[in-house]
């Protein structure tokens, strides 16, 4: 079974998640402050960390840095902050998911399971697509522009892969966040959009007229290559 990392200053808090997900079937290991945090994922592999922003010693948001600088296992942020500022920071440095506290654990354990399916490749082992200059590998997960690797999160890579599987094909808000996050499009979040804004920087399609990812107003997005 996936181990999870678990990191929250509210040792109650803390402590329910653990029993929450060890109950669930993970494997969980938990921390209440950065250092410890850090300390942990230096010495093991995590299939997935979810993580408070607000600590007491080291920022969430500079631990999803230090992360993000070594590894792309997926994180879900855990956040009593109500600007939204800080949450599209979080996303911005490469988090995959966030949760507002207060939360029931359903829905913590709902997103947990969401995060880890799109971690997962579904597609054939030996498929490779290219479209345009861009190349997405299934069997390892591994996105090249012009055959250098672009850096994806396991969301990212999610996302990208369903897009330019179906090239040409708008799909709505709540179909994208249904298919990719696995959440009701009525919650509001800026999940979708910040991602979106992630991929076309790594992929080099920031200025407009798009190249690759194609904003189409009151409907969605799609994936087209325009020349």
């Amino acid at each position: 079974m996936p181990r999870i990392l678990v990191v929250d200053d509210e040792i109650p808090l803390t402590e329910v998640i653990s029993a929450y997900l060890i109950n669930a079937g993970y494997f969980v290991d938990a921390a209440n402050d950065g250092r410890s945090a850090l300390e942990l994922f230096d010495n093991r592999e995590y299939d997935l960390i979810i993580l408070d922003l607000m600590l007491p010693d080291i920022q969430g948001e500079e631990i999803i840095r230090r992360i993000r600088q070594r590894s792309n296992v997926p994180v879900i942020m855990l956040t009593a902050k109500t600007d939204e500022d800080d949450v599209v920071s979080g996303l911005k440095l490469g988090a995959d998911d966030y949760i507002t506290k207060p939360f029931s654990m359903k829905v913590l354990l709902a997103r947990v399971e969401s995060v880890l399916r799109r971690s997962k490749d579904d597609a054939p082992k030996t498929s490779i697509l290219r479209i345009g200059n861009i190349e997405i590998d299934f069997s390892d997960g591994s996105v090249y522009k012009n055959k250098n690797r672009v850096n994806l999160t396991p969301t990212e890579f999610k996302l990208l892969s369903f897009l330019a599987s179906n090239p040409g094909k708008t799909y709505s808000r709540g179909e994208l966040l249904k298919e990719i996050w696995g959440i009701d499009s009525s919650i509001k979040t800026r999940v979708l959009d910040v991602t979106i804004k992630n991929i076309r920087k790594k992929i080099g399609d920031t200025e407009k007229p798009y190249k690759y990812i194609h904003t189409d107003f009151g409907k969605g997005y799609r994936f087209e290559v325009i020349h």
